[in-house]
């Protein structure tokens, strides 16, 4: 009986994974088809590098802001609910980029809801995904849920610059829509979670958490916004820079499943060293880029290194995040939505002084260095 009941409870705890893995998948392919090329876009619809920044440091601000009404939020409503209320707020986002050139909407009002997004979708993603997880194997499941979101964000950039190459950026917000909406069928189809208990945590215990969140929330900063941005000041097309950015994608995927199958072996703090080393030798050789076949080079490179150190990266996280509860989980948020004000900031001022290719080149060195400090996760 005890055998039957533990079989069942397997059997559900994967068809939960599975659920918020497609969730998470859709919402990454969504992301993945349009976040990057937002700048570009702007770009393209006369906004200067500064407004640009000021957009995207914005965009962070608002998650900043609003980080811990999420977690109010996520606490009164639960956890499906707050993952919708998420799901529509960047659907108004864009809905609102998509009518940018029509209208002339505030970028402030679209990084507000952008911003918004992102505090009221990661803590509650992070607390079931957390909950699913079975005991004894949380690295391999963390790898398989890896791969998957790097197959579903990976080669979506390809696929976003096609088509906004062939039928124009707007339709990259129509196609974004449309993955956001799928997201809510897995998402009705998931049971109900449990709230964690907010329990007091000490700042100083968990601070080298702190710093690695903020510093990985840099890193996927500069990934996704301004080393497109390099890209485009050199190869100006939207299908190269989607191209170029998906490419790592296989080796990727094979780290994270091996990383995540040796989850159990001391060996694993080596993984995330070695990892956030080679992808920081990657991020500082970014600068020297000339052509495509350098370009494919460095993500490559990047995209491998990063993957062996994300596994026991995330690992570690839900494992921290499990027995520390919601504070913690709130407070490593707010520490990544820092480290974007922060980097994006400091960029904005910059660019009222230097030229756009001086600012990419000091944008990916200023943020180099961060994914460093990825391994100071205990």
């Amino acid at each position: 009986m005890h055998a039957l009941g533990h079989h069942h409870y397997h059997a559900a705890r994967l068809a939960g994974l599975a659920k918020i893995n497609a969730l998470h998948s859709l919402r990454s392919i969504a992301e993945g088809v349009s976040s990057i090329f937002i700048p570009l876009f702007l770009l393209s619809q006369g906004y200067s590098l500064t407004s640009v920044l000021g957009y995207l440091c914005l965009f962070s601000l608002f998650w900043l802001l609003t980080q811990s009404a999420g977690a109010w939020i996520v606490k009164k409503a639960g956890i499906r609910r707050t993952i919708a209320l998420s799901f529509f707020s960047n659907i108004t986002q864009y809905i609102l980029l998509f009518s940018l050139g029509s209208y002339h909407v505030p970028l402030y009002a679209i990084a507000f809801f952008g911003g918004l997004a992102v505090s009221l979708y990661w803590l509650p993603f992070r607390i079931a995904f957390i909950q699913l997880l079975a005991h004894h194997n949380r690295g391999k499941s963390v790898g398989v849920s890896n791969a998957l979101l790097i197959l579903a964000g990976g080669i979506t950039p390809a696929i976003g610059g096609g088509i906004a190459t062939l039928f124009g950026a707007d339709a990259l917000y129509g196609a974004a829509i449309v993955m956001f909406l799928l997201g809510l069928i897995p998402l009705f189809l998931m049971r109900n979670f449990k709230t964690p208990e907010s329990r007091p945590v000490k700042i100083r215990e968990i601070l080298p958490d702190l710093i690695a969140n903020g510093a990985f929330n840099v890193d996927d900063a500069v990934e996704y916004n301004i080393w497109p941005l390099f890209i485009f000041l050199f190869i100006p097309s939207y299908a190269s820079v989607g191209a170029l950015a998906s490419v790592s994608l296989i080796s990727a995927i094979v780290i994270s499943l091996y990383a995540g199958a040796r989850e159990k072996r001391k060996s694993i703090y080596q993984y995330m060293r070695a990892g956030s080393r080679l992808a920081g030798i990657a991020n500082f050789s970014r600068i020297l880029a000339q052509g495509a076949l350098y370009i494919f080079g460095v993500n490559f490179v990047s995209g491998s290194g990063k993957s062996l150190a994300l596994t026991p990266y995330i690992t570690r996280y839900c494992i921290n995040g499990e027995r520390h509860g919601i504070t913690y989980l709130n407070l490593m948020l707010i520490a990544g939505a820092m480290g974007w004000t922060l980097y994006f900031g400091i960029l904005a001022l910059l660019s009222l002084v230097l030229s756009a290719k001086l600012l990419a080149l000091f944008g990916l060195l200023l943020g180099a260095p961060a994914i460093f400090l990825v391994a100071k996760m205990r």
